[in-house]
């Protein structure tokens, strides 16, 4: 899901969150997001950092599960994190083999 929407952010040309982030995760206990652009991985960690609200959803410890999606254009890294609270989440969308 996390690759869907930083595609989704290149396709728009700009940062946003995920509207349909309750209904594609299913069976959620609570959901976080963390949203960003750049021209590097670091940048945008130190950016996530530099943001209480980012920092605690990735520090906080309420979160079990993690997806990361990054979608690359030109120069610049489209990165969303979706967080979720529950040990066994669902999603409605098709999932790649692991």
């Amino acid at each position: 899901m996390a690759r869907v929407h930083a595609a989704a952010m290149v396709n728009k040309g700009e940062l946003f969150h995920n509207d349909k982030l309750e209904r594609r995760v299913t069976r959620w206990k609570v959901l976080g997001e963390n949203v960003g652009r750049g021209e590097t991985a670091s940048s945008i960690h130190r950016n996530f950092m530099a943001s209480q609200t980012h920092r605690s959803n990735i520090l906080g410890g309420r979160f079990f599960n993690v997806g990361v999606g990054v979608k690359s254009e030109g120069a610049t890294m489209w990165v969303t994190v979706v967080f979720e609270g529950k040990k066994n989440p669902g999603t409605t969308l098709d999932m790649p083999p692991c």
